[in-house]
């Protein structure tokens, strides 16, 4: 199969950040090609390997990024299948890493897959508080990609609202939810 083929290439090279980014930019194609359609857990099961391999190898070169963004995809990985729990613990590990770097772009996307993680399946009052100071964490690394993004051109900011405008909605809706508690400044 395509999987295995690529494994073949793959699993020889010395790890670097090239391979492991190739490991996560495989697991997510995977990934994505899976959430068009019903979720094969048995094509899952080799992404996991995928993304644990990537943890390794990022661990192994001591490239704290890659590290970070394997541990979040596999935590989306986790969601996908609906292990809440799983992909809340990968997440936060991510975040862990993520929020002692400069990447704002990666922790954005970290906070936002913890908010969607602790509002699934009737999540309880504290997890809603937990995803609303997630998203508006989110929100706060988000204003500082806008400050950068000023300087690029049109066609680029468009496409960046486009992919960033879920995660407002995201929270709006989060916050109408706790509509009982909402505060002048939400």
């Amino acid at each position: 199969t395509f999987l295995t083929d690529t494994r073949k290439v793959l699993d020889p090279i010395a790890p670097s950040r090239s391979t492991v980014y190739a490991y996560i930019n495989l697991a997510e194609t995977i990934k994505k090609n899976q959430e068009s359609s019903n979720i094969d857990r048995e094509i899952l099961m080799p992404v996991a390997r995928l993304l644990t391999t990537a943890i390794k190898q990022a661990r192994t070169i001591k490239d704290l990024r890659s590290e970070a963004q394997a541990i979040g995809s596999l935590g989306n990985l986790y969601a996908l299948t609906g292990q809440n729990i799983e992909a809340r613990n990968l997440t936060q590990k991510a975040l862990v890493i993520a929020e002692n770097l400069p990447a704002p772009d990666l922790a954005y996307r970290l906070h936002w897959q913890l908010g969607k993680t602790l509002t699934a399946n009737n999540p309880q009052e504290k997890d809603l508080e937990t995803a609303t100071s997630a998203y508006r964490q989110a929100i706060n690394h988000l204003k500082l990609l806008r400050n950068d993004l000023n300087a690029i051109d049109a066609d680029l900011q468009f496409s960046f609202r486009d992919s960033v405008e879920p995660v407002y909605r995201e929270y709006v809706n989060l916050l109408l939810r706790n509509s009982k508690k909402i505060s002048e400044e939400n």
